[in-house]
């Protein structure tokens, strides 16, 4: 179902495509997530732009067509149409996504196309998203002027949460940090000390079940520290925080004028929080070599999440200041799903068991049948296999002493392994050497002086005299 506040903010020409009664009706009935439902109406957006028709005109042609002639056909043709021209300007898939959209607004309009075979994307013709290195994040980061862009690198890279749970991750998500409240109960900072590292992300229980669900992931020390460096900030800045504030907040205020016509205006603030009653400089026009700025007072003030689409813009545009290339032969530009296919390539590097990877990833059916209670997932052997490779996960350069602590433990542990792997091969030499000295025994029967050369080159005359002596060969 939609949600309440969905709101498409897209046009066709100078009407929202909400405003057409076909586009109501279609996103009333399509099931799935906002940003499901804003895609797909850019996709009708464009159908509609290539065809020169609304989507009223549209249904309203088609209804008109079938009333009279039931074997109407007209749109089939021009989505096919449409399909084969944006092949030659887009990939595979976006082509395919553009062809379901519009064969969905007909379907749930009750006028559905007759369309024997869908378009198929082939594996030869897939690209993913570009993979980007430890040294390409950090490069980023160094090109982000915000602290909470930052942050959606570290958190996004560290856990490997799709862009909807990064959308939707609150304070109260990190289960394994300890908040520092003040007398009212807001939290204030966060106590390192107190907390578990890797932290545990929990986020609400809808996101582990479907076919995309998230993994049971963790982040490293380095990320709690600049969160705990924005919470402080925000705090600052007068942002009463809990539990259910968003870790990646969007600011949306009305604001008034206090010059000209004093006229009110609901906008959003650049990733800073303004308590009501604040005057603050807004920029109207930025047309000219100079902005103009009007001085405002905030009158209210609300805190959202992050929309989806911000944050995927938020990785191009820090890709594109760190001058971060791929090839768009093989590949696509840089996204939030690049950070996700860092961590995973980072846990397959550290050796970590295939199959803790995928649960923490996310591609792992056992997530939804432990929050569905048919299994139990032990929690703490995931954060071991996640510790075993914290030195590689971290962004930061920083080194802190448990970074360390886990480095020496992974370093231990690996050395334990070796030494029974030794012990294990000597033993079997062992055995290789008695079985060796007792197929030389059973030869002596039929070799004589040959054996004892063979005995001499395999090194193990010794103990081949001491065997015959003792069953006296």
């Amino acid at each position: 179902m939609m949600s309440p506040s969905f709101n498409s903010v897209i046009k066709l020409g100078d009407r929202d495509m909400m405003s057409f009664n076909s586009v109501r009706a279609w996103m009333s009935a399509l099931r799935g997530k906002d940003w499901t439902r804003v895609t797909y109406l850019r996709n009708l957006r464009d159908f509609c732009r290539w065809c020169g028709k609304t989507p009223d005109e549209l249904i309203e042609e088609r209804r008109e067509g079938l009333r009279r002639d039931r074997f109407w056909r007209r749109e089939e043709d021009l989505l096919n149409q449409f399909y084969m021209e944006m092949r030659e300007r887009y990939s595979a898939g976006t082509c395919l996504s553009k062809f379901t959209a519009v064969a969905s607004f007909f379907k749930y309009n009750g006028l559905r196309l007759e369309i024997p075979r869908f378009p198929k994307v082939e594996s030869w013709e897939e690209r993913g998203v570009k993979r980007l290195t430890k040294e390409e994040i950090r490069k980023m980061m160094g090109y982000a002027d915000r602290m909470r862009d930052k942050l959606v690198l570290i958190i996004g890279a560290e856990s490997g949460l799709r862009v909807k749970g990064l959308n939707a991750l609150t304070l109260g998500c990190f289960v394994d940090v300890a908040y520092i409240r003040d007398k009212e109960g807001y939290i204030r900072s966060i106590d390192l000390t107190e907390s578990i590292v890797p932290s545990r992300i929990e986020l609400p229980k809808r996101f582990y079940f479907g076919r995309k669900s998230e993994g049971i992931t963790f982040v490293c020390e380095d990320a709690l520290e600049l969160l705990k460096e924005y919470v402080e900030r925000r705090y600052g800045w007068g942002e009463k925080l809990t539990e259910k504030s968003p870790v990646f907040p969007a600011y949306r205020a009305t604001i008034r004028f206090l010059d000209g016509k004093k006229e009110r205006k609901r906008v959003y603030l650049k990733s800073r929080y303004w308590p009501p009653g604040s005057i603050i400089d807004r920029v109207v026009d930025t047309s000219g070599r100079k902005y103009v700025y009007r001085k405002a007072v905030v009158e209210e003030i609300s805190v959202e999440p992050i929309s989806i689409t911000n944050l995927e813009r938020t990785v191009r545009k820090l890709a594109k200041r760190a001058g971060i290339t791929y090839d768009p032969e093989k590949e696509r530009p840089p996204s939030v799903h690049s950070l996700r296919k860092y961590l995973r390539s980072t846990l397959d590097a550290a050796g970590v068991n295939a199959v803790l990877v995928n649960t923490i990833i996310g591609h792992s059916s056992m997530i939804e049948e432990h929050y569905s209670g048919k299994k139990h997932l032990d929690i703490e052997e995931l954060r071991h296999a996640y510790e075993s490779a914290m030195h590689r996960i971290a962004i930061s350069e920083k080194v802190t002493t448990r970074s360390l602590k886990a480095r020496l433990n992974h370093e231990e542990e690996r050395r334990e392994a070796l030494e029974r792997a030794f012990l294990e091969l000597g033993s079997r030499v062992e055995k290789l050497e008695e079985a060796i000295v007792r197929l030389l025994g059973i030869m002596v029967l039929w070799g004589g002086p040959r054996v004892e050369t063979l005995a001499r080159e395999l090194g193990l005359e010794k103990e081949f005299k001491e065997m015959r002596k003792r069953k006296g060969y």
